[in-house]
């Protein structure tokens, strides 16, 4: 492959995935997050998480699917791999050790509770880190392939990616109290779309299979699902004070992304 032809396919990447940060120093630019804010925050993430993961990547997963003939089989078995991946993650999630976070003032959270929300917010980057790696695969080969691509695609891909980092940043500041840390982690988070395009140049070489591609996508959808039920909603839940704030969370979640990937599409 022409070393040149893939600079600004690559470029492309770096910038969309760079648009993550802007939500995390967005979520950071106020006061420290309240219980009713992480409740807010923690369902609109999960409620994102969920629509992305039906309404983009396990439809993509089938259409990778459907390339190899599988015909009608092709969403059973997204479904399936998703379900997998979903009870994989849960059960991880489950084995893994708390992180202890300590905070210098005495009215934060307890450890415990620090912990629980670092730790939300690490899945949350895991879940949204994979789906960017998958989407930097795309985005490089769409603009190597139609170089005018670049900009508009740039653009569509901020549109979801700063609610995103907004989405990661929240509870990590909340666990650390530290704005530079929840920042960076937003902004290594997006930087997974850029390894993704390079993990396509080494896909375009060894000639990457629709099936594993459709494989991949239905593994990052279980992910995304199993971040949102077991890790984002529970939590939110949690720090729920009164009502329905978190089923409400989740619904604006859900709405929002659907808009902005009506609008980007």
């Amino acid at each position: 492959m022409d070393f040149a032809a893939v600079i600004w396919p690559f470029l492309c990447t770096v910038l969309a995935g760079a648009t993550t940060a802007i939500g995390g120093a967005f979520a950071v630019s106020g006061k420290k997050p309240t219980a009713k804010t992480l409740s807010i925050g923690m369902g609109f993430s999960a409620g994102m998480l969920i629509y992305l993961s039906f309404a983009e990547v396990v439809p993509d997963s089938v259409s990778y699917f459907e390339k190899e003939a599988l015909g009608e089989n092709s969403i059973w078995t997204a479904v399936g791999i998703l379900i997998i991946a979903c009870a994989l993650v849960a059960l991880i999630g489950r084995l893994l050790p708390c992180r202890d976070i300590h905070h210098e003032h005495a009215q934060q959270h307890t450890v415990c509770e620090a912990s629980t929300i670092y730790k939300t917010g690490i899945a949350a980057m895991a879940a949204i880190a994979l789906h960017n790696a998958t989407e930097g695969i795309a985005v490089f080969l769409m603009v190597l392939n139609n170089p005018t691509l670049g900009l508009p695609l740039i653009f569509s891909i901020a549109m979801h990616n700063i609610p995103c980092g907004v989405a990661i940043a929240i509870p990590i500041y909340a666990a650390t109290d530290d704005r530079k840390r929840a920042v960076l982690m937003s902004l290594k988070c997006g930087l997974f779309t850029p390894l993704g395009a390079a993990l396509a140049v080494l896909a375009v070489n060894l000639i990457l299979s629709n099936f594993v591609l459709g494989i991949i996508m239905a593994v990052v959808g279980g992910v995304m699902v199993a971040t949102a039920a077991f890790e984002l909603y529970p939590a939110s839940k949690k720090y729920e004070r009164g009502g329905h704030t978190s089923l409400s969370a989740a619904l604006g979640g859900v709405a929002l992304m659907a808009l902005l990937l009506a609008v980007s599409g």
